[in-house]
């Protein structure tokens, strides 16, 4: 929800011990509102684009896929996400952040992924960089800066296709 002109998660925002004025509470912006502070999901969650790990390592059957020490802490900073959509509802152009926390440095192969972030109306580069994404963080995480490394990458992605 919003909470003085702040999309967070309600259990972790404090209590603002001045009570001299108002608290003011809001359902998260830019979304559609189901019933009082309740608002419609769905779109934001169908917009995921499997946002779990892939790799080109075929797994054996009945055991785990293991990430060496190097892998796991690329995602440092990254799996903490908890889809709460204050990202997303920080900025409307920016409705894919909650999508590349896990894909961006997991170690696997991302070009179909790249390719499904460039495709369609403003999609990866409709992000302007404002930072509103980050700003809003309940978990302090920095989706503006991921959005900003998958641009890189997906220009280093073309580059190098262009050779």
């Amino acid at each position: 929800m919003n909470i003085d002109g702040t999309n967070t998660v309600a259990c972790l925002k404090p209590i603002d011990a001045d009570t001299s004025k108002p608290t003011v509470i809001t359902p998260l912006p830019h979304m559609f509102v189901i019933k009082d502070l309740v608002v419609d999901l769905t779109n934001f969650y169908q917009q995921s684009i499997e946002p779990w790990l892939k790799t080109k390592r075929a797994a054996v059957e009945g055991r785990e896929y293991r990430q060496s020490p190097g892998e796991r802490k690329k995602l440092d900073g990254l799996y903490e996400c908890i889809l709460c959509a204050c990202c997303s509802t920080g900025t409307p152009r920016s409705s894919l952040v909650q999508r590349l926390c896990c894909m961006l440095f997991d170690g696997s192969p991302t070009e179909e992924r790249l390719q499904s972030l460039t495709e369609g109306h403003k999609r990866l580069y409709g992000c302007r960089t404002i930072r509103n994404c980050t700003a809003t963080c309940p978990k302090s995480l920095n989706p503006a800066d991921a959005i900003q490394k998958m641009k890189a990458k997906h220009l280093i992605s073309e580059a190098v296709g262009k050779v």
